[in-house]
């Protein structure tokens, strides 16, 4: 896909559900959405993510791969992938997905150019935004009122299970750790 290019629903679903661990051993039996089978290309990442709450589909349980992405939409699945399971378009404030992108630094970058659709170019900075954000997690839900509180860490930490360390990593720190011993030997 060029950086100029329309990205699909599908496709934009495959590259998000990689960093969000999904796994090619994924397996499904069922079909995730009426008009995507369990066999098709892009089902199981959809499944996946619609199992995590991530992608819900329309009223009548359609997905739509093929169409192209909106931004709007985009931004719905990072969010939720953010921890705002809550999200929709009908709804005012910090649950609106343009108000909250906005506020979460997730349209940071990414230039809409006066389309509606999503780029291959706005996919990637998006997704990498997502993964550089601070999560949120739902605290309570009274209602029609959701209360989010901060996790403290971003999707790239949660994900791929990493804890941050204090200090500064420098290029030494990174390189010149002896493989066999597992020693600083030639940190200067």
């Amino acid at each position: 896909i060029s950086n100029g290019s329309q990205v699909s629903r599908i496709e934009f679903i495959k590259i998000l559900s990689v960093f969000l661990g999904y796994t090619s051993d994924y397996a499904i039996d069922s079909d995730p959405f009426d008009d995507l089978h369990y066999y098709e290309d892009g089902a199981r990442e959809a499944a996946y993510l619609k199992g995590m709450g991530i992608i819900r589909g329309s009223d009548d349980n359609r997905f739509n791969g093929n169409e192209p992405i909106t931004v709007t939409e985009a931004y719905i699945f990072a969010e939720r992938a953010l921890g705002y399971l809550y999200v929709s378009t009908d709804k005012i404030g910090m649950a609106n997905p343009i108000a909250l992108a906005s506020n979460i630094a997730l349209d940071k970058g990414v230039k809409t150019g006066g389309t509606a659709f999503v780029s291959s170019a706005n996919a990637k900075r998006l997704i990498y935004n997502m993964m550089t954000a601070e999560s949120m997690k739902v605290v309570s839900v009274q209602g029609n009122d959701v209360e989010y509180g901060e996790s403290g860490r971003t999707l790239f930490e949660i994900y791929f299970n990493i804890i941050p360390i204090e200090g500064t990593v420098t290029r030494n720190t990174m390189t010149d750790i002896n493989s066999v011993t597992g020693t600083l030997d030639d940190f200067k």
